[in-house]
């Protein structure tokens, strides 16, 4: 009995983490309409479906008409649409997947970032990344919003970049 009741837990909580993962691949085809405001959650449904791994996630990208192209001296791969504000960048040892909306500051991209982990049930924990908002997410992942642009700033009237970070591999 007593091994009983952490086995029932367990498969209790396995439709949980299926489900969460079909609302992440649901969210992804919100990148076959970049210029509408949901394709921001796509990408970042994207980002962590991809989980690290650069080829996965441009795949999800380029199966939606986004142009994919890298820059192995840079040691990245970026992703635009046809239209719309947002692009996404990939390192290719696939610890970073950022999102950068440029139509969006940090405030309204801070509250849909929170909603979007809230929607596919993440498991995130508030955390203060170099100063900004941000929140661990398990598993050696996090992810953090700040201005875009070269030089970051935790908060932007005009624009946003959502990082997520994972382990290294």
């Amino acid at each position: 009995m007593r091994l009983a009741l952490p086995l029932l837990a367990c498969m209790a909580a396995a439709p949980a983490a299926a489900q969460n993962v079909a609302i992440l691949e649901a969210l992804v085809a919100q990148l076959n309409a970049p210029a509408s405001p949901e394709a921001q959650l796509g990408a970042y449904s994207a980002c962590l479906l991809g989980n690290g791994d650069p080829e996965a996630t441009a795949g999800f990208f380029r199966a939606r008409g986004w142009e994919v192209f890298g820059d192995s001296e840079m040691g990245m791969v970026e992703m635009t649409p046809p239209e719309g504000p947002l692009f996404v960048t990939l390192y290719a040892d696939g610890e970073i997947c950022a999102v950068d909306n440029t139509a969006q500051g940090t405030a309204i991209g801070t509250v849909t970032l929170s909603a979007f982990l809230e929607t596919v049930g993440a498991d995130a924990t508030p955390l203060e990344i170099e100063g900004c908002t941000g929140w661990t997410l398990g598993e050696g992942r996090a992810v953090g919003i700040t201005s875009g642009g070269q030089d970051p700033v935790c908060h932007s009237e005009s624009d946003n970049q959502v990082r997520f970070t994972f382990a290294p591999k």
